[in-house]
C-alpha cells in the first residue's frame, strides 16, 4: 500500500519547459491578421501592409507565403524604407532556416534523453522499493525508507529537469547569437561545442568586405602595387 502510494505520485514535469524559439517582433492576433489580409486585398499596392501581412504569415508559420509577400515588397518597392526592411528579413529567414532546424535537432535529442534517464531513474526506484517491501525491518522502517528513496527520486528529477532546460536555454542563446549576427548580413558556420552536451557553436566567418581587395590574377602572377 505504501509503495502504491508513492509511485502514485511521481511525476516528472517537462511540459513547463520554455519554447526555443520565439518571433523577433510581437505576435498580432489572429483576429488582427485577419483584418490586415481584409485590407491587403482592397490594397494590393500598400506595401506597408503587404510587409505586415508577411509577418502575420511568418507569426503562423506559412513561411512560403511570407516569403511571396515579402518577395513583391522588394520587386515594387524600389529603394523604399520597406523594401529594405523586406529584403533584410527574407535575407534573415533564408539565413536562420538551417539553424533553427539545427537547433529543433539538437533540442528534441536533449528531450530524449532526458526521458531515458527519467526512465532508467523510475526503474530503479521500482527495484528499490521491491527490495524494501520484502526486507524483514519493521513497518515503520520500511516506511522511512520508502520515503527515504521517494525524496532521493524527487531530487534526481529536478536535477535532470534542471540540466535539461540549462542545456535548452544554451540552444536558446546560440540562435539569438545567430540572429544577431545574420541581421548584420555576417557569415556564420556551425562547429561542434567543446563540451560532452549535444549543444552547437556558431563561428563568424566574416562578411564578403574582407575578399574585396584580392586581385583577380592568380597569387604568383599578381603585379605588385606601386608605392607612391
Amino acid at each position: 500500500m505504501i509503495r502504491s502510494h508513492i509511485i502514485a505520485c511521481l511525476s516528472f514535469v517537462v511540459a513547463g519547459v520554455l519554447p526555443l524559439t520565439a518571433p523577433a517582433l510581437a505576435l498580432d492576433s489572429q483576429k488582427d491578421c485577419d483584418a490586415i489580409r481584409a485590407m491587403a486585398t482592397k490594397r494590393p499596392n500598400d506595401l506597408e501592409l503587404r510587409y505586415r501581412l508577411a509577418e502575420c504569415y511568418l507569426n503562423t508559420g506559412k513561411v512560403d507565403a511570407a516569403k511571396r509577400e515579402l518577395a513583391l515588397c522588394i520587386k515594387y518597392g524600389g529603394k523604399s524604407p520597406v523594401a529594405a526592411r523586406a529584403g533584410k528579413r527574407l535575407t534573415e529567414l533564408r539565413e536562420t532556416r538551417g539553424i533553427d532546424a539545427d537547433i529543433e535537432k539538437s533540442r528534441s535529442e536533449l528531450l530524449s534523453r532526458l526521458e531515458a534517464e527519467k526512465k532508467q531513474a523510475s526503474q530503479r526506484f521500482d527495484l528499490e522499493i521491491k527490495a524494501i517491501e520484502k526486507s524483514t525491518a519493521s513497518e515503520a522502517e520500511k516506511e522511512r525508507r520508502m520515503k527515504a528513496a521517494f525524496t532521493k527520486l524527487k531530487k534526481e528529477e529536478e536535477r535532470l529537469t534542471g540540466d535539461y532546460q540549462r542545456r535548452a536555454d544554451q540552444l536558446a542563446s546560440q540562435r539569438q547569437v545567430f540572429i544577431k549576427s545574420a541581421g548584420a548580413h555576417e557569415k556564420m558556420r556551425l562547429v561542434p561545442a567543446l563540451s560532452n552536451t549535444r549543444v552547437r557553436n556558431y563561428e563568424n566567418l566574416g562578411d564578403e568586405s574582407d575578399i574585396q581587395d584580392i586581385p583577380e590574377e592568380a597569387p604568383m602572377k599578381a603585379d605588385q602595387k606601386r608605392l607612391r
